[in-house]
């Protein structure tokens, strides 16, 4: 689903000879498939529970009868199909890009050469 916001912000600061540009993007009100959730956390293999540090894969699944979890139990090895379970909110604001620079003065190139 689209996001109700997508967009980048940004800025410019310039002092003396330095200049320094920041980029964000802010998406909120959107969803997107947690493949991380899916492929790591409910159908996680025997080699990747060893290998696995997410702790949803261990504490955030069925273990007795009449549990109510997100996730199935780790013994049950029959692969888990694609659904709305792995669909999360997407509300993020991240750093699109950074630069900074130094403007030099010609006649300091010209006497570095």
């Amino acid at each position: 689903m689209r996001p109700d916001l997508d967009g980048v912000v940004g800025t410019s600061f310039q002092y003396k000879n330095f200049t320094v540009n920041a980029y964000l993007r802010y998406r909120v009100g959107g969803e997107q498939f947690n493949y991380a959730l899916f492929e790591k956390v409910e159908n996680i293999s025997l080699e990747g529970l060893k290998r696995n540090q997410d702790r949803r894969a261990l504490y955030d699944r069925w273990k007795r009868p009449g549990d109510i979890s997100r996730f199935k139990g780790i013994s049950l090895t029959d692969a888990s199909r694609i659904s709305s379970r792995f669909v999360m909110e997407e509300n993020t604001f991240a750093g699109e890009s950074v630069s900074v620079a130094y403007e030099f003065n010609s006649g300091k190139i010209q006497h570095w050469g």
